[in-house]
This record gives structure tokens, sequence and C-alpha cells, in this order.
């Protein structure tokens, strides 16, 4: 995912007053909440990032080669 990115909608339960959650930085998502409730301060995702987006693509495609290896 990219910065500014909208990575989910936040809403009251009869779908107003809707607010988009936005990437604060590049990055890849590692974690997400999955409950349907959330409340002020609650991680919505969790994200890994790195120094150099280079190197962002180099360890995703070295865990994929590992997953589909069969390693993890």
């Amino acid at each position: 995912m990219k910065k500014n990115e909208v990575l989910g909608i936040i809403s009251n339960p009869f779908g107003g007053d809707r607010y988009e959650v936005k990437a604060k930085k590049t990055g890849i998502i590692i974690g997400i909440a999955t409950m349907p409730l959330v409340n002020n301060g609650d991680a919505l995702f969790h994200v890994a990032t790195f120094e150099s987006s280079e190197r962002v693509h180099e360890q995703v495609e070295f865990f994929d080669e590992k997953i589909e290896e069969g390693l993890f």
C-alpha cells in the first residue's frame, strides 16, 4: 500500500458519518483488525515500513518465493 491510499471506511451502524482511513506511510500490511466494532485509538492495521520502497518489493518477492516453496 502507498501513502494516502484508502485502506478502509469507518461509518456508524446505519452507514452514515463515513470516514476514510488512509495510510500514513508506504509499506506492507502485516495485520488487520477483523472486529466489526472499533473504538477511538484502536489499531485497525499494522504496517511494516521500510527506508526504501525498493527494499519493500525485494522482501515481498523473497517471502512469496519462500511461501511457494512451502517453507512458511
